[in-house]
């Protein structure tokens, strides 16, 4: 038994055969052109390094955004007693009362363990200082130990701001870009 197809649905068949022809066509005819006529394309762009370091000038210590973005820049500061060559900490953590490092708070804010410098910091700048004196106020707790203070500076590229705030968790970036400490 032979069925016949109707005359509708003949040209139903043909109307979605023509549809994918004319696609096919088409698709094929972008493709030629692009392929012909486009022309090479060069990648054109500078990746950003930061890196902060640390600066000690008498009694002053600042950072310098030694990187080629903006940078904010945040600092923690740890004192022990160590050994004249470096090599042994003291087993007792010195006291604050053994002494007395006088930090800038104009331009700094305490937040956690970290000093935070208020405002992102240009590529090549150097912040205010951060601290303006130190005063050793006892003796060392043994002999051949003195007191040493390391200033450790970490950089974070200023933008995108989320990213500073996602990563440093106890401050916010305000609206003049500026940092504050988290409550």
């Amino acid at each position: 038994m032979i069925k016949t197809i109707s005359k509708k649905t003949k040209k139903s068949i043909v109307l979605i055969l023509s549809i994918a022809l004319i696609l096919a066509f088409a698709v094929g005819g972008t493709l030629a052109y692009l392929v012909t006529s486009t022309g090479t394309v060069e990648n054109t762009f500078e990746k950003a390094y930061v890196r902060s370091i640390v600066n000690v000038d008498g009694d002053e210590i600042t950072v310098t955004n030694d990187s080629n973005v903006d940078a904010y820049i945040r600092a923690a500061i740890v004192v022990n007693w160590m050994d004249a060559n470096g090599d042994n900490v003291y087993g007792i953590a010195p006291n604050e009362s053994d002494y007395a490092i006088v930090i800038d708070d104009t331009y700094w804010v305490k937040a956690g363990e970290y000093y935070y410098y208020k405002s992102s910091v240009t590529g090549n700048g150097t912040t205010n200082p951060l601290v303006t004196g130190l005063t050793v106020n006892t003796d060392s707790p043994a002999e051949g130990y003195e007191l040493t203070v390391e200033v450790v500076a970490e950089a974070i590229q200023a933008n995108p701001k989320t990213t500073v705030e996602a990563v440093w968790k106890d401050v916010t970036v305000n609206s003049d870009g500026g940092l504050e400490k988290v409550n």
